[in-house]
C-alpha cells in the first residue's frame, strides 16, 4: 500500500508520465475556473441588458419630454401611450404659485417596463412656463 501511494505522489516508476490521479484533479480544478468564468459571463449579459432597457427607458421619457416642452403650456394634457414593451405615461401638474396668471405647470413623464428581475421605473420632472 506503501509503495503505491508512493508511485502515484513520487512518480518515481515513470517520470515522464501522468498518472491518472493527476489528471482527475487537473481537470477538477479547470472545471471549478470553467464554472466562474461561465457564472461571470452570465451575470455580466444580465447587466447589460438591465442597462440597454434602461437606456432605452430614458430615450423614451426625454423624447416624450422634447415634445411636450414645445407645446404651449396652456394645451398640455395628461396620457399615457405603449412604444415597444415599455408603458410612458405623462402627467401635467398645475403649480401652485402666488403669482396672478402664472400658467406654468410641472410635467412628469414616466417609463415602466416588466422583465424576469421585475417592475422598473424611470421618471422624468420638469417644469414648463409660458414664455
Amino acid at each position: 500500500m506503501r509503495r503505491i501511494f508512493h508511485i502515484i505522489l513520487f512518480r518515481s516508476s515513470n517520470p515522464s508520465g501522468v498518472t491518472l490521479v493527476e489528471l482527475m484533479v487537473s481537470l477538477v480544478i479547470f472545471s471549478i475556473g470553467v464554472l466562474a468564468v461561465m457564472s461571470m459571463t452570465l451575470m455580466s449579459i444580465n447587466g447589460n441588458a438591465l442597462a440597454n432597457r434602461m437606456t432605452q427607458a430614458n430615450l423614451l421619457a426625454q423624447e416624450k419630454m422634447e415634445e411636450l416642452l414645445l407645446q404651449d403650456v396652456t394645451t398640455l394634457s395628461a396620457s399615457s401611450d405603449a412604444p415597444d414593451n415599455y408603458s410612458r405615461v405623462w402627467l401635467i401638474e398645475a403649480n401652485d404659485s402666488t403669482v396672478p396668471d402664472d400658467n406654468s405647470q410641472w410635467i412628469t413623464v414616466t417609463v415602466s417596463w416588466v422583465d424576469n428581475k421585475g417592475n422598473h421605473q424611470m421618471r422624468l420632472k420638469s417644469y414648463a412656463r409660458e414664455l
